[in-house]
């Protein structure tokens, strides 16, 4: 299954789910006034957590896959979004906060109900686009000089939030990533 977000009314994004080998669209969260994006699916199928813009910023919801009402989650930030579902502890959801002039990012334990921050954002480097990795501990971050074009990737503890410099100027530039491991 894919999940994903497709406009049709021009101004705003709706949720759809659709099966990879084919077959029609199905909306999970329609709106008529603001974005449904950054689907991300629970490890086991069974929900999509993703970003809304209702009521101004935009904030972390949950919806099951078979659909339903969507849950805003209590992530304590005014602007959360590009969640992450851990792929191994179905309980935690890697996201970008923003706040105090930067962003960084955080870890919602869902059973708790706790936010750990995972890679604090400064007024010099800002923290985005969590990846989780093999280990459901680490995640690589998006990392920028704020006020330039300078990116790299990170790596970050989610539990202790020790952040480590992966890429270095042989790779200029490295944005948006994405972990791939075998299963």
């Amino acid at each position: 299954w894919l999940a994903f977000s497709s406009s049709t009314q021009g101004k705003t994004l709706d949720l759809y789910v659709a099966a990879v080998r084919g077959g029609s669209r199905r909306v999970l969260v329609r709106s008529t006034d603001r974005v449904e994006s950054d689907a991300a699916w629970s490890p086991d199928g069974t929900q999509v957590v993703f970003a809304s813009g209702a009521g101004g910023s935009p904030r972390l919801h949950v919806v099951p896959f078979a659909g339903g009402t969507p849950t805003q989650l209590a992530t304590g930030a005014g602007y959360a979004s590009e969640p992450a579902w851990n792929p191994l502890e179905r309980g935690r959801v890697a996201f970008t906060q923003a706040g105090e002039g930067t962003n960084s990012v955080a870890v919602l334990d869902l059973n708790q109900g706790t936010v750990t921050v995972a890679a604090q954002g400064t007024g010099a480097v800002a923290y985005s686009r969590a990846s989780w990795c093999a280990d459901g501990r680490h995640l690589v971050v998006q990392s920028q000089r704020r006020g330039s074009d300078d990116y790299w990737l990170s790596l970050a503890a989610s539990v202790t939030g020790k952040v480590s410099r992966l890429t270095g100027s042989a790779l200029p530039g490295c944005r948006q990533p994405d972990c791939w491991f075998p299963r």
